[in-house]
C-alpha cells in the first residue's frame, strides 16, 4: 500500500493553511478511484475531478464487478476511476496490485436513504416503475432495503464499533469529505490534489414527482433508522463537528488576510 504523506485524518490536527497547501504524496503512477455513494455528492464532486484527470473510467452502476474485471484487464492507463464500488470491489484492486488512492464523500445516513428513496421514484432511475411498486412507501424501503449502518458497508466492509471503523478508515482512504460541507472539503481535496478548483452548487439530479414530493417521515421510523444505523451515525456526527471547525478555520483566515486568492497562492 502507497504511503501518503497526507491521511484524512491528519485534516482535523493539521494547521489548515499548511494543510490546503500541501500535495498528495506519490500519486504521479496511482490512480485516484473515487468510491461513489448513492446521493453523497458524488455526481458533483467527481464531475469536477474529471476535468482535469483524463483519461477516466467510470463503472457501469448495473454491473459493477464486469466493470471492475475490464479495468482490471485493461492496458489503459486511467488517471480517475470513479462508480458505486463497495469495499469487497476496492479488494479486488489491492489483490491484482492495481496501484490507487481512495477517496469519496458521505452524508447524514437517514437523509441520504431519504433522497435515495426520492431519486429511485423518479423517472431519472432507469428501474422507477418497478421500484415504486415494489416499495410504494418509504418505510418499505428504508426499513428493508438498506442494510444497518449501510455506509459502513460499503467503504469498510463493516465495523464493530466507532474506533474499528475510525481505523479502518484512516486505513483505507486518503481522503473523506462531507456532502453537508461541499466546498469546504472539495476546496482542500482539489488543493491537494494541486488541481484548480471553482466553487458550484452540488447537482440536483432528483425530480420532484407526485410520488415524492410529500414524502413525510413518521417520527417512530426515523427514530427505529437512528438506532438502525448507529455506527454511521456516530461517523458523521463525528465528522461534521471536524469540518464545522475546519470552515470557521477557513473563513477566519479568508477574514483575516482579505485575499480571496488565498487557495491558489
Amino acid at each position: 500500500m502507497m504511503s501518503n504523506k497526507i491521511n484524512f485524518s491528519t485534516l482535523f490536527s493539521d494547521s489548515i493553511n499548511e494543510y490546503i497547501k500541501k500535495s498528495f504524496e506519490d500519486i504521479d503512477d496511482s490512480i485516484l478511484v473515487y468510491l461513489h455513494i448513492p446521493k453523497a455528492a458524488g455526481n458533483t464532486s467527481i464531475g469536477q475531478i474529471k476535468q482535469h484527470l483524463q483519461p477516466n473510467f467510470s463503472l457501469q452502476w448495473n454491473d459493477i464487478d464486469g466493470s471492475i474485471k475490464e479495468l482490471i484487464e485493461t492496458e489503459e492507463k486511467y488517471r480517475l476511476v470513479s462508480g458505486h464500488l463497495w469495499d469487497s470491489h476496492i479488494n479486488l484492486l489491492r489483490e491484482n496490485n492495481f496501484k490507487h488512492y481512495s477517496v469519496t464523500f458521505i452524508r447524514h445516513p437517514i437523509q441520504r436513504i431519504i433522497s435515495q428513496y426520492r431519486y429511485m421514484c423518479t423517472p431519472k432511475h432507469p428501474e422507477s416503475e418497478q421500484f415504486l411498486e415494489k416499495y410504494p412507501k418509504f418505510d418499505d424501503f428504508a426499513l428493508n432495503e438498506i442494510e444497518p449502518n449501510y455506509i459502513a458497508k460499503v467503504l469498510v466492509g463493516g465495523a464493530k464499533s466507532f474506533d474499528d471503523y475510525w481505523s479502518k478508515l484512516c486505513e483505507r482512504y486518503t481522503f473523506i469529505g462531507l456532502s453537508e460541507f461541499y466546498n469546504t472539503a472539495m476546496i482542500i481535496l482539489m488543493n491537494a490534489l494541486n488541481l484548480p478548483y471553482t466553487i458550484e452548487e452540488k447537482k440536483n439530479v432528483t425530480l420532484k414527482t407526485s410520488a415524492n414530493s410529500n414524502l413525510l417521515i413518521d417520527y417512530k421510523v426515523y427514530n427505529k433508522l437512528e438506532k438502525t444505523h448507529s455506527l454511521d451515525m456516530q461517523m458523521f456526527n463525528y465528522l461534521n463537528v471536524q469540518y464545522s471547525k475546519i470552515s470557521e478555520k477557513l473563513l477566519f483566515e479568508i477574514y483575516n488576510t482579505q485575499n480571496l486568492n488565498l487557495f491558489n497562492s
